[in-house]
């Protein structure tokens, strides 16, 4: 009786890691023709098929019309459970090489069907792990493959669309980013990791709704590497800023763009602030060499000119930089950046930014218009200290301290702006129509010095 009794447990544990968590992932339910519980868009037809299935009686038949990428996306909402692993995987039947099919777990994950492969069943996986408890998105979105593509519709098949939880998230300890971007390397995106040692904010992405911030991105580096936090989930509430410490920072490593990226799977606290992080100072031709070792990362560049200097900068562009007969692209990805509208150094100049890429291709982007100037870290530091705020905890107002003019941008932790304003040596601001909660104050002067500080709204 006791070896059946275990054996029993056994087994009900199995079958309760093994139930798929999606609806009709086996594409065995239609309604009058049309495909049941998954939300498709205008950029592919869905037929059933009864021929060509992966198991069962049927498989989707999706024929892909379109180059339009944001018009393909297939998706079901599956609740998760905060702290447990969730394998996803379907399986994808390719009939030309027009096009590919690539996963989406909670966000666009690296997983792609391979076009090589065709008039066989293929099956992709991702092993994604629950930040929060609640509703999270799985499916599928298609791409052209602009090469091969002739505009006759790619037909591909998809069947066995499986969510099933693994239970708790396994993580992979390592004491710095530099061995974690090296376990990666030989393990591949995907694991999970805890990093003891202590990391710094170089960067939190502020973002007026057209950029890549609108994510609660963060930049954080350490003596030797620096990675992206990702979190569109929100699952950091801590009030960070740049130059706060966190240490046992915890999530998911993925890629996007060929950025290594971490989505948080735990809230972080600040463990130390203030940190004055000095850029990296490295040779064009050296950074496009080298772009994984200095990738979100500070890094400067001396004795370098724009090849557009002087013209008005704008969100989301491409810029030439260049120094000692090498060049590399400056992007303005952070579109509320105190730089938009202003004009470009019209002399040689050192500038800093953050190391990052773009499918291979090695760019940088500037955090502020202070980057694109010849400011040092003491200059910046003095500046910092002569800025005051009245009160840190605000009711109906608060009051900004400093010499001569200055401006003042203010942002909730969405990244949204929320108020611009100007003044010579002090400034009050009202704040009593403010919703509640933690707002980023950063003030510049006449000299593009900035300053960071943080109020609470009550």
């Amino acid at each position: 009786m006791s070896k059946f009794y275990t054996l029993f447990i056994f087994f009900f544990t199995v079958v309760a890691y093994s139930q798929n968590l999606t609806v009709n992932g086996g594409m065995e339910s239609w309604t009058a023709g049309a495909l049941d519980t998954w939300t498709s868009e205008s950029g592919t037809t869905i037929e059933q098929e009864t021929s060509i299935k992966a198991e069962g009686n049927s498989s989707a038949k999706f024929t892909v019309t379109t180059q339009s990428q944001g018009d393909t996306d297939f998706r079901q909402t599956v609740s998760v459970e905060a702290g447990k692993i969730y394998t996803v995987s379907f399986k994808v039947f390719l009939t030309d090489n027009e096009s590919e099919a690539r996963l989406y777990a909670g966000t666009y994950q690296n997983v792609y069907s391979d076009e090589t492969k065709l008039n066989e069943w293929q099956t992709l996986s991702y092993d994604y792990s629950a930040a929060a408890t609640g509703n999270v998105e799985f499916g599928i979105r298609f791409y052209d493959i602009p090469s091969n593509w002739t505009g006759a519709g790619s037909v591909m098949y998809i069947d066995d669309f499986v969510v099933e939880e693994q239970g708790a998230v396994p993580y992979t300890s390592v004491t710095n980013l530099a061995e974690l971007r090296a376990d990666v390397a030989t393990n591949g995106t995907g694991g999970n990791y805890v990093i003891t040692g202590e990391v710094v904010v170089s960067y939190i992405v502020q973002d007026a709704g057209t950029g890549i911030g609108g994510r609660n991105q963060k930049y954080v580096q350490d003596a030797n590497a620096g990675i992206l936090i990702d979190d569109s989930n929100g699952t950091i509430t801590s009030s960070l800023v740049e130059g706060d410490g966190i240490i046992n920072l915890k999530g998911q490593v993925s890629e996007y763009n060929g950025v290594l990226q971490l989505i948080p799977s735990e809230n972080a606290t600040a463990s130390s602030s203030g940190t004055s992080l000095a850029p990296i100072v490295v040779s064009i031709s050296d950074f496009l060499a080298n772009g994984e070792m200095y990738e979100s990362r500070l890094i400067q560049f001396d004795n370098a000119s724009f090849t557009d200097a002087g013209s008005t900068i704008a969100s989301d562009t491409n810029y030439n930089l260049s120094s000692d007969g090498s060049t590399v692209t400056v992007r303005t990805s952070f579109d509320a950046s105190d730089y938009i509208g202003q004009t470009l150094p019209t002399s040689t100049t050192n500038v800093t930014a953050i190391g990052a890429e773009f499918n291979g291709n090695y760019q940088v982007y500037p955090r502020f218009l202070s980057d694109l100037q010849n400011l040092s870290i003491d200059t910046l530091s003095s500046f910092n200290e002569e800025v005051y705020i009245s009160n840190t905890v605000v009711l109906d107002s608060f009051a900004v301290y400093t010499n001569g003019n200055f401006n003042v941008r203010v942002y909730n932790l969405n990244g949204i702006l929320v108020n611009t304003s100007k003044g010579t040596n002090s400034l009050t601001i009202p704040t009593s129509t403010w919703h509640k909660g933690v707002y980023i104050v950063k003030i510049s002067n006449s000299q593009n010095q900035t300053s960071t500080k943080k109020i609470i709204k009550q």
